[in-house]
């Protein structure tokens, strides 16, 4: 998903989904617009999208470690809704790793 302005994308975000959850995989807004909350309508747009396909949930994603960021108050300004998320690194394929 893309937001434009003067024909020059502003912010991006790229997701996954799959079963209930939209997962928010990448998103960057230009230096030139973190004022214009581009970003935001985007995962407005995504919400609305989504829900009409029966999602449940978008995971937005996290922060980095347990501090309170600019990332993590992005976040936290859109929803109050909080869960533990964890990720698992498992190599398959030593060799090729």
């Amino acid at each position: 998903y893309c937001a434009w302005f003067d024909g020059h994308v502003t912010s991006a975000s790229m997701l996954f989904f799959g079963g209930a959850v939209v997962n928010c995989y990448l998103s960057g807004t230009s230096s030139d617009h973190t004022r214009s909350n581009d970003s935001k309508l985007i995962i407005d747009h995504v919400i609305r999208e989504y829900r009409e396909r029966g999602k449940a949930w978008l995971h937005l994603g996290g922060r980095v470690g347990r501090r309170e960021d600019h990332l993590f108050r992005f976040w936290a300004g859109i929803s109050r809704d909080w869960f533990k998320f964890a990720v698992i690194h498992c190599i398959l394929i030593a060799d090729a790793y």
